[in-house]
């Protein structure tokens, strides 16, 4: 089941990295997120362990899902693939904090 229908989920920027193809899907009653990064940021980036926060169509938060972004080389690519037992079904935006 895709769970893009809200047809909301747009690109997005972190810390120079661009996040794209982003998918939220459902199997066997985990709802998963998937999405490239793309470093064109000219420095390696490391990787960090994230928040990424799901919000409903008004702005309010309803959700969040610890992740982690892996280190990507300058000009290279590599995939977000995180998942969570929470329903993030109406998910119209999300955004990625980092974690504390």
């Amino acid at each position: 089941m895709d769970l893009k229908e809200n047809e909301r989920i747009d690109d997005l920027e972190y810390k120079g990295l661009k996040i794209k193809n982003i998918e939220l899907k459902a199997e066997g009653g985990i709802s998963k997120l998937t999405a490239t990064i793309e470093n064109k940021s000219g420095e390696d980036y490391s990787g960090e362990k994230v928040n990424i926060v799901f919000e409903n169509k008004d702005g309010t938060e309803y959700a969040r899902l610890e992740a982690v972004i892996p280190a990507v080389d300058n000009q290279k690519t590599n995939e977000i693939d995180a998942g969570t037992t929470a329903d993030i079904a109406n998910a119209y935006e999300f955004k990625i904090e980092t974690a504390e």
